[in-house]
């Protein structure tokens, strides 16, 4: 069951932030993800939080898709975005990554500077 924390409990805290790019065509399923290290600076009326990332670049993210972080950060989110060049009617879609994900893909990640 998810943990619903307050406005207290997360400002001030740091999240690392993983956003992949997913591209479907002829060529097949091709990937890349990214990991932006970013802290909590607020949350909205609609739950959002807030966060601004070490470069200074403002994000937005549902609050209810951070996950404890572990090790790396307190908070841990993700994103997908999913074109695919044969799907007329929806080419673009959006999906939030699981708690189970980020963390293989953190994994995956471990050798690297995040």
């Amino acid at each position: 069951m998810l943990q619903v924390l307050n406005r207290t409990q997360m400002v001030g805290r740091q999240a690392i932030i993983a956003y992949r790019t997913t591209h479907i065509d002829k060529a097949g399923k091709t990937s890349a993800i990214r990991f932006v290290k970013a802290e909590i600076v607020e949350l909205d009326a609609s739950s959002a939080a807030l966060l601004v990332s070490d470069d200074g670049v403002h994000l937005r993210f549902p609050s209810a898709m951070l996950y404890p972080g572990g090790t790396r950060a307190e908070f841990i989110g993700g994103q997908e975005i999913i074109r695919d060049f044969h799907n007329a009617i929806e080419p673009v879609s959006l999906r939030w990554l699981d708690e189970r994900e980020l963390q293989n893909e953190l994994t995956a990640a471990e050798d690297s500077d995040l």
